[in-house]
């Protein structure tokens, strides 16, 4: 295994884990223990690569076993920091990291001039604490705010 995040760091490849897709708690009563064992693996292999520099990239999927659905973006981002990385270098990994990895870095992940105006303002800060993330205010597409009654709402119930 260190063999392998090895040679991925040293290759400069990324590693987009989708944590929140495979995860299997303990005391969950319909999970086997070796399924959450798996999981655990999972996570301390994230760890380990990022410890050894390989660029980790925020999946975006819409489900998780843990989370409603709409919002599994957000929990993969916690299961990042459990992992081990910072909520700030979750939020790089979720945002710049994830434009280079697409080839998208001119026109996306980043607020810059001449960039597509695509972003959300926090309730909070999540370089602090990355649940924070659940707390999303207003949302811009194309450099419009749209309505974010529905997602208010949600949030506010959790």
């Amino acid at each position: 295994m260190k063999k392998v995040i090895q040679i991925a760091a040293d290759n400069k490849a990324y590693l987009c884990p989708t944590l929140a897709t495979f995860e299997r708690q303990r005391g969950d009563d319909k999970v086997e223990p070796y399924e959450a064992k798996a999981f655990e693996n999972m996570v301390k292999f994230v760890g380990m690569a990022h410890k050894a520099g390989v660029k980790i990239v925020t999946g975006s999927h819409t489900t998780g076993k843990y989370v409603d659905f709409g919002w599994a973006y957000q929990r993969e981002m916690e299961l990042l920091v459990q992992a081990g990385m910072t909520p700030m270098e979750v939020i790089k990994a979720s945002t710049i990291d994830n434009a280079e990895y697409f080839r998208t870095e001119n026109r996306l992940g980043s607020i810059e001039v001449g960039k597509l105006a695509d972003m959300i303002l926090i309730d909070g800060d999540p370089s602090q604490n990355i649940k924070d993330m659940y707390n999303i205010d207003r949302v811009m597409l194309n450099g419009i705010w749209v309505p974010t009654a529905d997602i208010q709402a949600q949030y506010q119930n959790k």
